[in-house]
């Protein structure tokens, strides 16, 4: 059993010098927001370490050490075991978070991290580069004990976007072959049909954090490979109300099913999406003055 949380390494700072309030300005259906006045959240986090109500320093920088140290800490707090990172790729802006984090000596003891492919898998994405992706992956982050591993192989989730013209088991077949080139171990997520398919992937997963609890198993019930707890989702000028509302009660009963439900892998969605209004981490939401502080890390660490 392994206890896991979906962490999002692509925010930009007011201090940036890649890309100033990266992710935070981004907006839904064209809207525009300008941090630190307006941003794209519900949901203001509180992990710099600082006593502040200013914004430009709660809106942090996935590059800023003494964040990533705070947010890890706050992991290792809850008793989460491996951090699966969101990368879009070799060289890309969450390949360079995860790099100086890599670099950098503020990972607590025997937390383990693993990386969660988005890179869209299309025309100009060939499987050469999907393998290059993931050789690379195997030679910079996954030669230490740091890097997440079964039975010996580096731990790949993968997040299924299809290109157009392809379909979700065509691109599961392809990660089989990189699989099976790159002597990986793959967590793919589901598609319909996978019950059917399951040979695909060494292990299988969803997300759908506008859910509760999801357990994904097998069609007889026999194979149980993952099941998921979501906090709540409230995505910023999707919805004028929250797709799943917080409550911290129904968390923490989600949590003990989630334990005791004979799955391998315990899924957190999420740690950081805070556009989404997933988030676990400390926060405040801005629209009902909620600040959740610890209380979720803290809901966590009782029952795990």
């Amino acid at each position: 059993m392994t206890l896991a949380v979906f962490y999002y390494p692509w925010y930009g700072g007011a201090n940036s010098t890649i890309d100033k309030y990266r992710h935070w300005k981004s907006g839904y259906n064209g809207a525009t927001h300008n941090p630190p006045t307006t941003y794209y959240s519900y949901w203001l986090p509180d992990v710099s370490g600082v006593v502040t109500n200013d914004a430009a320093i709660r809106l942090y920088d996935s590059f800023d050490q003494a964040v990533v140290k705070r947010q890890m800490d706050f992991i290792k707090q809850a008793h989460i075991e491996c951090v699966i990172w969101s990368w879009f790729g070799k060289d890309t802006y969450s390949d360079k978070a995860m790099a100086a984090f890599w670099n950098s000596p503020n990972n607590p003891a025997g937390l383990k991290h693993c990386i969660y492919y988005e890179r869209r898998w299309d025309s100009t994405v060939t499987e050469q580069k999907v393998l290059d992706d993931i050789n690379y992956v195997k030679t910079k982050y996954a030669v230490g004990d740091k890097y997440m591993k079964v039975n010996g192989k580096p731990v790949v989730f993968v997040y299924n976007i299809k290109p157009p013209t392809d379909t979700l088991l065509n691109l599961a077949k392809k990660w089989k072959v990189v699989r099976d080139k790159t002597g990986i171990h793959t967590n793919l997520k589901e598609f319909p049909g996978w019950q059917d398919n399951r040979s695909l992937a060494d292990c299988w997963h969803q997300y759908t954090p506008t859910v509760n609890y999801y357990k994904t198993v097998s069609t007889s019930g026999n194979s149980k490979y993952s099941s998921f707890v979501s906090p709540g989702f409230w995505k910023k000028g999707q919805t004028d109300a929250p797709r799943l509302s917080r409550d911290l009660n129904r968390f923490k009963n989600d949590l003990i099913k989630m334990k005791n439900d004979g799955t391998g892998w315990k899924l957190l969605e999420t740690w950081n999406e805070w556009p989404e209004g997933t988030g676990l981490e400390p926060a405040t939401n801005v629209v009902t003055n909620e600040n959740i502080g610890t209380t979720y890390i803290n809901a966590i660490a009782s029952v795990f």
